[in-house]
């Protein structure tokens, strides 16, 4: 029995090892120019059940400006948008004196059953940048997590669960172009495709030898009349006379004009003579 208690707690304590731990995390990097930036705050609670949330955001305000009045009236600076769910209570108040956290929030839900937040973004931060970059230059500004006080997770049993932070890079970007990029030389070469001309020549080829052989073909075919073969005078087409020399041979053996008496015309006429 106790070999089995052991190893259910070696068992469990393994299970317990490799869940992650929960975690809030800003776009790593987010690119601006000259205007503003939104950066959301995501939870990935890695299936731990979290229903409260307490973090503080630094930043650089030598270039970054955060709108902290509240004209709208909802109970939240300009620049912070709350997406919790309505269940949920948010709190964010910004202190510039804070040289370490100068946005505090606070999202929780304070009534039985206490709801758990999903995987997502839980709000959104908006900055205006305020440096001005050298020509084609960057500036990279930090936002991060602060550390006093640290982020927080709790549990719907009010217990504190184990979390990290994952900071961002805002660049601040200048708006005009490099020079290298403007010689657009790199689209000449789209001319290349001006060379086609020389499919005009390929359609003349093909035509030209077509035309030939069509010639001497009526000419083979005129030549027999009748039945009967007559042969050139011209001694060239006389090597056409020898294919034709067999039919007429059988022409002069054939001799439908001797049905008479069974006899040629010739030897017929001279019996004639005679008998006169």
């Amino acid at each position: 029995m106790s070999a089995i208690v052991l190893v259910a707690v070696v068992h469990t304590g393994i299970a317990l090892q490799a869940q992650s731990a929960a975690r809030l995390t800003l776009p790593p990097t987010a690119a601006v120019v000259a205007g503003t930036v939104e950066l959301p705050v995501t939870l990935e609670s890695a299936g731990h059940p979290i229903s409260g949330v307490l973090f503080s955001i630094d930043y650089d305000q030598s270039c970054l400006a955060f709108q902290g009045d509240d004209a709208d009236e909802d109970g939240l600076p300009d620049g912070f948008r709350s997406l919790a769910p309505p269940q949920f209570s948010v709190s964010a108040a910004l202190d510039t004196a804070d040289s370490d956290g100068e946005i505090d929030v606070i999202i929780l839900d304070f009534s039985l059953p206490f709801a758990q937040l999903s995987d997502g973004p839980l709000a959104i931060l908006r900055f205006t940048a305020t440096c001005v970059p050298d020509y084609a230059g960057i500036v990279r500004v930090p936002v991060a997590f602060s550390s006093s006080p640290p982020a927080s997770f709790s549990n719907p049993f009010g217990r504190n669960v184990d979390g990290a932070v994952t900071g961002s890079i805002v660049e601040i970007v200048d708006s005009a172009a490099p020079p290298t990029p403007t010689p657009t030389a790199t689209m000449t070469p789209t001319a290349s495709p001006t060379p086609t001309a020389t499919v005009t020549p390929t359609a003349l080829s093909p035509d030209a030898p077509t035309s030939t052989p069509t010639q001497p073909a009526p000419t083979a075919t005129p030549t027999p009349f009748g039945g009967q073969v007559k042969p050139p005078i011209p001694p060239t087409p006389t090597p056409t006379a020898t294919a034709t020399a067999s039919p007429a041979a059988t022409a002069t053996a054939a001799p439908p004009e001797e049905t008479p008496f069974g006899q040629s015309g010739e030897s017929l006429f001279l019996p004639a003579i005679q008998k006169q």
